[in-house]
């Protein structure tokens, strides 16, 4: 986590997101160098509420980054998307150069257009996702 109060741009992207996602949660970081990033989570629990996957989006005000965490979130909190080895595959998200609030509108369709496959698919174990999805593959 940072010490940094969250920007304007970042508050707008998490209003906006929340708009559509509401049980986005919201997590922010700095690099080294000073630059300011965020997670958006959406957890996927079982029928006893354990958490089986975790969606997330990376943003840092130009670049859009989404896919499957490879662990629960504490095992990368604080790990760049690339950094934690996640893949942007046939049913991740990766867009450049986009503002706040069109980046909030597509992780949003993103998200709603995976959590829907997700339902769909009924996942049998754990961080566990098959990479094809025709659902998603045009975003």
């Amino acid at each position: 986590m940072r010490v940094q109060d969250p920007t304007s741009d970042e508050l707008r992207f998490f209003a906006a997101l929340r708009a559509r996602v509401p049980d986005i949660e919201d997590w922010y970081y700095a690099d080294d160098d000073g630059t300011l990033w965020v997670i958006a989570s959406l957890d996927f629990e079982d029928d006893t509420g354990r958490i089986r996957d975790i969606l997330r989006v990376d943003y840092d005000g130009v670049s859009l980054r989404g896919g499957w965490s490879p662990t629960d979130i504490l095992g990368d909190d604080g790990v760049r998307f690339a950094e934690a080895g996640i893949d942007t595959g046939s049913d991740g998200l990766r867009r450049d150069n986009i503002a706040p609030l069109r980046a909030a509108q597509v992780a949003a369709e993103w998200f709603i257009a995976v959590r829907e496959q997700y339902r769909r698919s009924e996942p049998e174990s754990r961080w566990r996702w098959p990479r094809r999805s025709p659902a998603v593959s045009h975003l």
